[in-house]
């Protein structure tokens, strides 16, 4: 993990500050000091899909084997730059990131964190659930699925009220689209 340090990126989150959330029990990193004031960080990373659990989901098996495993269904991706210095930068941002978040907790209480390998080469994996337990949110989070992630609606019929799909659940998906001469549209 060292070799992708660097203090100066590191510094960057100083400005950020490990908050506690109650519904669902969270730590999020967050500019601010107000409640209600706080704004979360999001990160964004440019790189190559080397790896992938995406939507559209199809549920397969029986009934009660799919009611099991709606805790675990999640969507992954696996991004790599191929050693390019944008994607050392990402790395470096989500080692500072780590950091941040392992200096709040009591030690061995998060499980270690280095960036994944693809052919030899650094790479960054991302992965969120699709459903909070209904218990662990509020009413007021709970979010429609995107056409895309439950088009044929098996997600939405295996929630059953014990789970739900939150803010928290959502992942927003975007390509760079360019035109025929390489410029972006």
């Amino acid at each position: 993990m060292d070799e992708f340090y660097d203090q100066a990126k590191a510094e960057q989150m100083d400005n950020y500050r490990v908050h506690s959330f109650t519904q669902p029990r969270a730590w999020r990193l967050c500019v601010g000091e107000i409640e209600e004031a706080l704004e979360e960080a999001t990160f964004r990373v440019q790189g190559v899909l080397c790896g992938k659990d995406l939507p559209p989901v199809t549920l397969s098996g029986a009934r009660s084997s799919r009611l099991r495993s709606r805790k675990y269904i999640r969507q992954h991706v696996k991004l790599t730059g191929m050693g390019s210095n944008d994607m050392i930068q990402c790395i470096q941002q989500a080692e500072a990131a780590y950091l941040k978040m392992l200096n709040h907790f009591k030690e061995g209480a998060l499980e270690p964190w280095q960036p994944s390998m693809f052919e030899g080469k650094a790479a960054i994996e991302a992965n969120t659930r699709y459903f909070t337990q209904a218990s662990h949110a509020q009413a007021s989070d709970a979010v429609d699925f995107a056409p895309y992630v439950d088009s044929n609606g098996q997600l939405k019929a295996v929630m059953e009220g014990e789970y739900v799909h939150t803010i928290d659940n959502r992942v927003d998906y975007m390509e760079q689209v360019t035109n025929g001469d390489g410029v972006k549209a």
